[in-house]
């Protein structure tokens, strides 16, 4: 067994690495210079600044394209480095170019070597898959919740319970994003990468193949359907991930190189200020300000082609343009805050994170990168009819609140602190908060006298948070209107205790149903024959609802979706509708919607809420006039 040293942190050798140049990879076979042949007039092999300037077209292009590819500095380019400029060939034929996370690859086994007591000198070494997983996790930082098991499966993919060097560098290629999560090489020798962002998103269920429907959703174009067919080369009406990754479709693909190449109009071989403004599209100028003074590694003031291609710019495996929040309100940004995928491509983003990092004091300020203050969350009530909405409870020193539910005299709101795990009793008509009891997502009893929670199993406790009494090692409580039942889920199934008799029977039971689970925030139904909750299984999320009566649950779906879906459920009074969260594309923010359970129409936004407001966890009171909800 070998021991971990701290003397050599990976991340710190990655963070002070800088970029020079590489060697270029042979030329492909494939790739035909004629051009080159007719421009190299003294037959050397090289293509000075005089023959390259007998090229057709723009002569300061020509000299660029000689200062951004002349990789062994020669002033001149070799077949090999003339044939990865852009336009000399088809561009899936390019040749190769430098790629700088080679150089960070290096950089990062170099390290690593160290660490293990000169790995590389001796690559007999194994080293426990547990003592990889914790030095690993260690060098990352605090705060990510990681599924150490799925490390370990990425680690030592034998499972034989040792890494190898071997293993381990692939390791390092999938967290710098090298390659996918799978393996899969993402970065191709001309420049070109793969928009791994983008095949997630397509790739809607998850189930690594983008079907025509999937594609046409997210692509819904006159071209969507000539872009699928052309991708979709064995004609199955699917796209996977060999016809996704094919140099010749282009749709999978980034070409880097052109767009730096494109951007540069002063044909200086660098991006300034203003070009890097222009080549970025819309939905990403506002990271804009950060990436210059992060990636400019000389301190030029611009960007060069490997700093352009190391930066988030240059890269599509994370949603980069995504506002960033500071979710504990402490105005900074910790790495866990900051992570974009808290499972995949971590070594690339703790890099990120270090760069931005300008001051090296382990978080990111405003000035530093731009991010949002969390919002408190507010209870905002909307009259049924939608007439009329209003906030009527705030309090910074209780900023997050989620399951809220009205008292029976409609007198006090309960909800959950979650971070605290608190339940917390608010009297409407002063707004005075207080703490009762530990817990979450708070349900009242008929009569007010007492309201079930959720912690450790399922409870019940008086109106005053005392006397906890535990029936079940289940989760959601949801107490019927009528007092008599409370339902739950436990092993994957339904469940209803009946209060008087203190005995539980089986709802809906696992091998009854298709899916993965079961969620809490379920909702009645007026009169108490039904329950609606959320499903999720197959890459979708449902919403369903169950006969709590009688012993067939009568399983109906009202709504599948793939987008974001809240898992609180409310039944209107009139037994007519549900309402429940709801991410809404065109805003890209979580809002109130409703299906109508008669005509079984697709939801529509609830009328009468304040559309530029988050939505979370919405219920209807029990005298059915209001609707109270937590919104930011």
């Amino acid at each position: 067994m070998t021991t971990v040293r701290s003397s050599v942190p990976l991340l710190a050798v990655l963070c002070a690495f800088g970029f020079g140049n590489a060697t270029a990879d042979d030329l492909s076979e494939n790739v035909v210079l004629n051009t080159f042949r007719g421009l190299d007039s003294d037959g050397d092999g090289r293509l000075t600044a005089d023959e390259l300037l007998h090229r057709s077209g723009n002569p300061d292009r020509h000299l660029r394209d000689l200062k951004l590819f002349d990789v062994d500095g020669d002033d001149a380019l070799s077949a090999v480095e003339f044939s990865a400029v852009p336009g000399v060939v088809e561009y899936h034929t390019r040749g190769a170019l430098p790629d700088p996370f080679d150089e960070l690859l290096d950089a990062a086994m170099a390290a690593m070597d160290e660490s293990y007591g000169e790995w590389d000198q001796h690559p007999e070494i194994r080293v426990p898959v547990g003592v990889f997983v914790v030095s690993l996790v260690d060098s990352l930082g605090e705060g990510l919740s990681i599924r150490l098991q799925e490390v370990g499966r990425q680690a030592d993919p034998d499972g034989d319970g040792q890494v190898t060097r071997g293993e381990a560098r692939d390791y390092l290629k999938r967290h710098l994003g090298i390659t996918s999560p799978d393996g899969e090489r993402l970065r191709q020798e001309n420049g070109r990468v793969l928009n791994w962002r983008k095949w997630s998103w397509l790739d809607a269920d998850g189930n690594q193949q983008i079907t025509k429907g999937e594609y046409l959703a997210r692509n819904n174009t006159a071209w969507g359907e000539k872009t699928f067919t052309e991708g979709d080369r064995d004609s199955d009406g699917q796209v996977d991930w060999d016809e996704y990754s094919n140099p010749i479709w282009r749709h999978g693909h980034e070409d880097v190189v052109v767009t730096f190449c494109n951007a540069d109009t002063n044909f200086d071989g660098l991006m300034d200020a203003e070009e890097l403004a222009t080549a970025t599209p819309a939905w990403r100028q506002r990271a804009l300000p950060m990436i210059l003074p992060a990636f400019d590694d000389d301190g030029d003031g611009k960007l060069s082609l490997p700093e352009y291609r190391v930066c988030p710019f240059g890269n599509f495996l994370c949603s980069w343009e995504q506002v960033k929040r500071d979710t504990d309100r402490d105005r900074r940004l910790s790495f866990a805050e900051y992570a974009y995928d808290k499972q995949n491509f971590l070594l690339l983003q703790r890099l990120y994170f270090h760069r931005f990092d300008r001051d090296g004091d382990g978080w990111l300020t405003q000035e530093e990168f731009a991010f949002e203050l969390q919002p408190s969350h507010a209870l905002y009530r909307l009259s049924v009819d939608g007439s009329k909405f209003e906030r009527f409870w705030s309090n910074e020193k209780l900023p997050d609140g989620g399951s809220p539910e009205m008292s029976p005299d409609g007198k006090w709101v309960l909800f959950d602190d979650y971070p605290r795990g608190t339940i917390v009793r608010v009297e409407v008509e002063t707004g005075l908060a207080e703490d009762l009891c530990k817990g979450l997502m708070p349900s009242w009893s008929a009569d007010g006298r007492h309201f079930a929670i959720s912690s450790g199993g399922v409870s019940i406790v008086d109106a005053n948070g005392g006397n906890r009494r535990s029936f079940a090692n289940g989760w959601g409580a949801q107490w019927s209107p009528d007092g008599k039942s409370i339902a739950y889920t436990l092993n994957g199934g339904l469940w209803a205790y009946d209060v008087e008799s203190g005995q539980s029977r089986e709802v809906l039971g696992k091998a009854q149903h298709p899916y993965s689970s079961l969620y809490y925030g379920m909702g009645w139904s007026p009169d108490g024959s039904r329950i609606a909750l959320k499903v999720t299984g197959g890459g979708k999320s449902d919403i369903i609802s169950v006969s709590m009566r009688g012993d067939d649950p009568d399983l109906q779906v009202h709504f599948s979706t793939t987008s974001e879906l809240n898992h609180t459920m409310s039944w209107s009074p009139d037994g007519k509708r549900l309402v429940f969260s709801l991410r809404e594309p065109a805003r890209n923010r979580l809002l109130l919607h409703q299906i109508d359970l008669e005509d079984g129409g697709p939801p529509t936004i609830v009328p009468g809420i304040d559309e530029s407001l988050t939505y979370l966890d919405a219920q209807f009171t029990p005298d059915g006039k209001w609707l109270i909800m937590f919104a930011r």
